[in-house]
């Protein structure tokens, strides 16, 4: 306070104000109020950036204020651009790309302002290439080779030259495989691109050469309105999109299943514009076959069960798309009209018999995630599990089998150990099947044998010695995994399948200390199958056209937890060639999840790994994901693991990209 009288305010709080004069005193108390709350800066984050055209950036606005406080004020504060023709930016501060150059994004609350400049580059151009990926294992005949791979060889593909070069995040879990096509025009530029479907009935069309800060080049949901993911079972803690869908490259055309629920479960088969991502058409699934005894039927109808599991890939082959299901009291494939998608044929594999097990099995469809054959002439073939056969009454449990177009059966084949494999839980759909370039079907599941059929005469059965097929073998048996001969009871304390007693008798047949949960990939007239637990082997073709045992091997083994070790081959015209596999470790919902691990190999020398992705912790993978196989296209591999292992509502998948580094 001056001599005159003049206070001065200095902080707030209460003072007492005391004049005296002449012996007189006087006393005034003072309170001292804080200044209004004012904004005095405002920072917008990031502090400027790169964007390519076509991608967005989020930006966010701070105040602080007078009293040192601060406050997000990204959603009342005013946005604007200075060259909307370069970047726009929305109410709520998110910049999207729309041609190269420089724009300042300002963002302004009362008189207090902020900004930041963002650059909009012109993406590089795609790696030249045609190479579409459009289906599960490459192609129609699952062969699993992209034959036309140029960049990618086994000089280059080590841990100096090569190695992990981003990720992108998904909502959910990714079952299915990646899928990839060249040069498409999204938005007005061409792009390489990599599709993705989760279980939670999303999906996502990615630039497949820029992480562009995880932005997809669109994205769409398969539910509609009060329809959610199907949660619980298995896959966990959603299934919704589990198969890989299928891209017909000559419409833009994807097809994906989804399954959803809205108080009662059920699946749609959706058509997609693969350059916009909007749905085309859908069509509820349902089938029924009729006359029908099993126990699931209701007055001579058995109906497709909206609880089902539709894990078998899609094929498209002549105009029509054909997938299948299991997990229930008979398997189911079904074929549609691609243009109308309706549907033109059905086929239940066990319609007046019940099945057995936990999942009362009759010959369910699931491949290990591989889906039918299609040969390009209206065949079509697929694998079937656990089940009764007896053909007088449609029973085809752990069998091959060859439709027409219209799903007429025409032939099939059946071990002659079937009863054996059923009691022992040796699932021949556990695995995929290939068709060779002869003709030939190599199949093989859950008992860890093999199967070469002649896809025009699988030779029926069951025929002692399997005299129907052409050659059956163990490929273990020359990696040091040797099949043994066994008997199975129907009360089998040593491995009951599924903790249910089948049918009264005791049936001789061969065990083996591995599994194939795999399809196998061709190249360069041999076959290479994985093995859980076990390497991958090579089977090589004798001149005759048979099947063969070979020592050449990985000296790399997955582990027993680690489902479906499918490998692919990228090779130019025959030559440089990769054998590529994903070793899932521990792999979600089958334990304390670990992190996949890519690995690669030349072909003709397994015993020397090229790469794998746990040489360099900044090259390693998401947590694995059972049954999940790897693409390469243009000079890069494509990979789907989980970006956490909650399990939880909110679980995320994840899409690891390697390339050259």
């Amino acid at each position: 306070m001056s001599k005159a009288g003049l206070v001065t305010a200095i902080a707030p709080g209460s003072a007492n104000v005391t004049a005296t004069d002449g012996g007189q005193t006087a006393t005034a108390a003072i309170t001292v109020n804080p200044p209004p709350r004012a904004l005095t800066f405002l920072a917008i984050t990031p502090s400027g950036g790169t964007i390519t055209t076509g991608n967005t950036l989020q930006l966010k606005a701070t105040g602080t204020y007078n009293d040192s406080t601060t406050s997000d004020l990204t959603s009342t504060a005013t946005w604007n651009s200075s060259d909307a023709g370069v970047a726009t930016v929305s109410s709520k501060g998110l910049v999207s790309a729309v041609a190269a150059g420089s724009a300042t994004i300002t963002a302004t609350s009362g008189s207090v302002s902020g900004n930041v400049t963002v650059k909009v580059t012109a993406p590089p151009p795609p790696p030249t290439g045609s190479v579409n990926i459009t289906t599960y294992h490459f192609d129609n005949k699952r062969t699993g080779l992209n034959n036309n791979e140029t960049i990618l060889t086994p000089a280059n593909v080590n841990t100096g030259t090569f190695g992990k070069l981003f990720s992108l995040t998904v909502d959910g879990y990714v079952y299915a495989q990646p899928l990839y096509m060249s040069g498409v025009t999204i938005n007005g530029m061409a792009h390489n691109v990599v599709f993705i479907s989760t279980e939670k009935d999303q999906v996502y069309a990615f630039d497949a050469d820029n992480y562009n800060n995880n932005s997809p080049l669109w994205h769409t949901s398969l539910l509609q309105s009060g329809e959610s993911p199907v949660s619980g079972g298995n896959p966990s803690p959603y299934h919704g999109s589990t198969s890989t869908p299928v891209i017909d490259a000559n419409t833009g055309t994807m097809y994906v299943v989804s399954q959803q629920t809205n108080g009662s479960s059920s699946f749609r088969l959706n058509a997609i514009d693969i350059t916009t991502g909007n749905i085309i058409k859908t069509a509820t699934i349902s089938a029924q076959v009729s006359p029908a005894q099993n126990s699931d039927s209701v007055n001579g109808v058995l109906r497709l069960p909206q609880g089902a599991l539709q894990r078998a890939s899609l094929l498209l082959d002549n105009g029509r798309i054909y997938f299948g299901f299991s997990a229930d009291d008979s398997g189911w494939l079904l074929a549609y009209d691609e243009a109308t998608l309706a549907q033109k044929g059905v086929f239940a594999t066990g319609p007046n018999n019940d099945g057995n097990g936990t999942y009362k099995g009759d010959g369910g469809i699931w491949m290990g995630g591989s889906g039918p054959i299609g040969d390009g002439a209206g065949n079509v073939y697929i694998t079937t599990g656990n089940g009764p056969y007896n053909t007088a009454t449609q029973a085809y449990g752990d069998s091959i089998l060859h439709f027409d177009a219209s799903l007429d059966l025409k032939d099939w084949f059946t071990p002659q150990d079937y009863m054996f494999m059923q009691c022992q839980d040796q699932d021949l759909s556990g695995g995929g099947a290939l068709m060779l370039p002869n003709g030939n079907i190599v199949a093989g599941g859950k008992s860890g044998k093999i199967f070469q059929v002649d896809s025009g005469n699988l030779g029926q059965g069951p025929h002692t010695g399997d005299t129907g097929a052409i050659t059956s073998l163990f490929p273990g048996d020359n990696a040091g995994l040797y099949s043994y001969p066994a008997t199975c009871s129907s009360y089998d304390t040593t491995n009951p399948p599924n903790d249910q007693p089948y049918p009264n008798g005791t049936w001789n047949g061969t065990k083996t200390p591995y599994q194939l949960f795999a399809t196998g990939a061709y190249y360069n007239n041999s076959v290479y199958i994985g093995m859980t637990p076990g390497p991958v082997v090579q089977l090589a073709i004798d001149n005759s056209g048979k099947l063969l045992l070979t020592s050449n091997a990985t000296k790399e083994r997955v582990a027993t937890s680690s489902y479906g070790t499918t490998p692919v081959i990228s090779a130019n015209n025959n030559a440089n060639a990769v054998l590529w596999f994903l070793d899932h470790g521990t792999p979600l919902q089958s334990g304390t999840a670990t992190n996949a691990v890519l690995r690669a190999y030349d072909p003709n020398n397994l015993g020397k790994e090229l790469y794998d992705s746990s040489m360099s912790s900044s090259d390693a993978a998401g947590f694995g994901v059972k049954f999940t196989v790897p693409i390469v296209a243009n000079g890069k591999v494509y990979i789907a693991t989980g970006n956490d292992a909650n399990l939880a509502t909110n679980s995320k998948g994840e899409i690891d990209v390697y390339g050259l580094k």
